[in-house]
């Protein structure tokens, strides 16, 4: 990877967007250091600004918020269906108005949202419909992959993402040509990252490998990664995420939209070549932790979605709600708590839910749920998900 630091290689990252695009579609696919800015280019590009409206669901992550408000657009928050976790049809039918020039349905966990229910809706309206696929890669309807419904869709390969490249995402468009082109000249003409969080994310690369190992080297790769944490405003080299632009104030801008560099687009290729081990691996292993929650369905409380047979499913974590307040503690004790995802709406924030235009009560299904959830990894060992359901039965055993 480290070749690529010092040359220019732009085939590298052609060949990992064609490749990326033909894993959706028959569309194209342009890479970003980041997801939020794939979309705030896409936002831009449909000319939503100012009196526009964006509706978007409240059980999503602040940098989607973020990247709508900085166009000059409201965003416009709409509810998550229990049977999906992803964007409810009949909320966002009750908050169409005249001024919604977009609809972002998110995906949630790998399960899909009614995207052809939501595509006629949008289609019917002439509002552009955008899939949030960030936590959704590879899953289908229909033997059509997510992403390949709408007008657009936004990919995310941070390191928390089914696709890692520590940093990252890309924008799907599968026919609007003329689109693309104009964002694919607005790509050519976005910075670089420097070298020094080019480094960064090599080293963050080799740290997160290393802690693969054995709990030894884990434990001091952990610790690392702490010390590294507490660098981060010293230098771009200790910690090279690209953090919001609205951190600390929506009055900053937004980070300048930066390329990704050809030594991650070239990790990409690699991630997408293994991608069928992972995807199987992540399967295999979320059908053992249901069959073993299906035991218990006083106590587990799991997504209707995932037996719907129309849809092929490659989760990015098992999710279920455990309404049961003590036993949701026990089981909270198995994992680190940071890594439970929507604990509360609009996750990964800096700022109050009033700064993101959110108010108590707007999305009432997912502010239930972000009180109950569990998700759990899926991309372990044979022997590590027997352990965790092992872990999880002795649980209940004790209550």
């Amino acid at each position: 990877m480290l070749r690529f630091i010092f040359r220019r290689d732009s085939r590298v990252c052609l060949e990992y967007e064609q490749s990326f695009a033909s894993k959706i579609g028959k569309g194209k696919c342009l890479s970003f250091a980041s997801g939020r800015m794939a979309l705030y280019e896409l936002l831009s590009i449909y000319k939503i600004g100012r009196e526009d409206e964006v509706i978007v669901t409240g059980f999503t992550c602040s940098v989607v918020i973020e990247s709508i408000i900085k166009t000059g657009a409201r965003p416009v928050f709409v509810d998550i269906s229990i049977d999906t976790l992803g964007t409810c049809v009949e909320s966002v039918k009750q908050h169409i108005s005249s001024k919604t020039k977009a609809i972002i349905v998110q995906h949630s966990f790998g399960i899909p949202a009614d995207i052809l229910t939501l595509k006629d809706i949008a289609k019917s309206k002439r509002i552009k419909l955008i899939e949030d696929c960030a936590i959704a890669y590879g899953s289908k309807i229909l033997g059509k992959t997510l992403g390949a419904f709408g007008d657009a869709s936004i990919f995310s390969t941070d390191h928390s993402k089914p696709m890692n490249t520590i940093i990252g995402g890309l924008l799907y468009i599968e026919d609007n040509q003329d689109i693309f082109q104009v964002l694919e000249e607005r790509n050519r003409k976005a910075f670089k990252l420097s070298l020094a969080r080019r480094f960064g994310v090599i080293l963050r690369i080799c740290i997160e490998r290393m802690t693969y190992s054995g709990s030894l080297i884990r434990a001091y790769c952990r610790m690392i990664l702490g010390v590294l944490y507490r660098l981060r405003g010293f230098s771009p080299f200790f910690f090279p995420f690209i953090e919001s632009g609205f951190q600390n104030s929506f009055k900053r801008k937004i980070d300048k939209t930066h390329r990704l560099p050809p030594e991650l687009a070239y990790l990409g290729s690699m991630e997408i070549n293994i991608w069928p081990v992972k995807a199987e691996v992540r399967i295999r292993n979320a059908r053992k932790l249901y069959e073993f929650l299906s035991e218990y369905p006083s106590v587990f409380e799991l997504p209707k979605a995932i037996k719907n047979d129309n849809c092929y499913i490659v989760p990015l974590r098992v999710v279920f709600l455990v309404r049961d307040s003590n036993l949701r503690d026990r089981i909270m004790e198995l994992l680190d708590k940071n890594s439970i995802w929507f604990t509360s709406p609009i996750i990964s924030r800096k700022l109050q839910l009033i700064d993101y235009s959110y108010n108590n009560g707007d999305c009432p299904t997912a502010e239930m749920v972000s009180q109950y959830i569990i998700n759990l990894p899926v991309d372990l060992s044979e022997n590590e998900n027997v352990t965790l359901i092992n872990k999880l039965r002795n649980i209940l055993n004790d209550v």
